[in-house]
């Protein structure tokens, strides 16, 4: 059974991709990536870099969602974002989350060197429409060339969702890639098509609380020997397949955790066999509860003992926000850069997946500086 999220990211190219023309790079590599300054929102409020993270709100019965015995779901919503007839669709949620966050964008672009332009990565939920589709990524596109960011023909845009970070975000083998690229992700589950896609996660004890969410962040892409101008944490996504678990008796989403930890944060050459390098300050994952969170608790448990603990320096995304579907792994990103100490470092673990999980580590650019 593959993951419902696929860990190869869903290319859905635009009917009107322009011509590529001059100016692309070639010698753009996809574990350099860096990433600059962003802003998400979701049902806990605003999210900007070391902004601190919002107290959790109280989920509320939702009048959009009806469950079978004909009673509202529990939901999160962004109380900014009315829910009348303009903004009861999935549609009209999604556009009113980008008008929300494309507040930032002037003061995102003011750290891009002029005349540089930027390639454009959008995540928007599974079941949405073609139009819808088209219709968000020409407006998002119309004001990055209000602002002189966005060349036709130069720069691109593509749609498409994954747990690993930069894969989603890699250059292009063929075309290449502008230094600079925003990805956008935007998802609501208050709309029963999307809550149907995502109930598989449920369980009898957890089930899901409908949430959405959305955010912009800008990121700089580097050449192998390069070093950063403008980025704050250097970005390391890593995915690791694995059998889905069927019994408490058998975990291989836990072996498969240690396995991305044993990687991404090797143990030190000390003498000492349970010696390790000092862990990562604090630790987002998508799921708090459940299986999937008893799996991450028991690797962080064998890796780091004692070290993390849940609302102190661990915290669970679906906590903050219910569950946000497409728009996860970049709220969790912000929630990471908004707890985060300047010289701090981050790990995300993505659970949602059926037979693989993600870890994404964060780590600061002045601590790094000879990577």
């Amino acid at each position: 059974m593959s993951s419902i999220y696929d860990e190869l990211y869903r290319r859905r190219v635009s009917r009107r991709q322009p011509t590529v023309a001059e100016g692309r790079r070639h010698d753009l590599v996809a574990d350099r990536l860096c990433m600059v300054d962003g802003i998400a929102i979701n049902a806990a409020g605003v999210l900007l870099s070391n902004g601190g993270l919002p107290e959790i709100p109280m989920a509320s019965p939702c009048p959009l969602l009806i469950n079978a015995q004909g009673f509202p779901r529990l939901a999160k919503l962004i109380n900014t974002i009315a829910l009348n007839e303009r903004h009861a669709g999935i549609d009209g949620r999604l556009m009113a989350i980008w008008q929300v966050i494309a507040g930032s964008l002037d003061a995102f672009i003011r750290q891009i060197p002029d005349d540089e332009k930027v390639d454009l990565v959008l995540t928007l939920p599974e079941s949405i429409s073609p139009w819808l589709q088209q219709s968000l990524q020409q407006q998002i596109i119309e004001q990055l060339s209000e602002r002189q960011v966005w060349q036709d023909g130069q720069s691109l845009c593509r749609v498409g969702a994954a747990q690993d970070i930069n894969a989603l975000l890699a250059p292009d083998a063929d075309s290449g890639a502008m230094r600079w690229v925003f990805w956008c992700s935007l998802d609501t589950l208050l709309d029963d098509s999307q809550l149907r896609h995502w109930d598989q996660l449920s369980t009898k004890n957890s089930p899901i609380i409908a949430g959405e969410g959305g955010a912009l962040i800008l990121f700089e892409r580097m050449a192998p020997a390069a070093l950063p101008s403008r980025g704050r944490f250097w970005v390391h996504s890593k995915i690791e397949a694995h059998a889905s678990s069927r019994s408490l008796a058998s975990r291989p989403r836990t072996e498969a955790l240690k396995s991305l930890m044993k990687v991404m944060v090797p143990p030190s050459d000390s003498a000492e066999e349970d010696a390790s390098v000092e862990p990562p300050a604090c630790c987002i994952m998508d799921m708090g509860a459940g299986d999937r969170a008893g799996d991450a608790f028991m690797a962080l448990f064998d890796r780091w003992p004692g070290v993390y603990e849940p609302m102190v320096n661990c915290h669970a995304l679906d906590h903050f926000c219910g569950w946000i579907g497409q728009a996860a792994p970049s709220v969790m990103l912000m929630m990471a850069a908004a707890s985060m100490e300047e010289d701090g470092s981050a790990m995300l673990l993505s659970l949602c997946g059926t037979d693989a999980s993600a870890m994404t580590l964060l780590t600061p650019v002045i601590a790094d500086a000879q990577v």
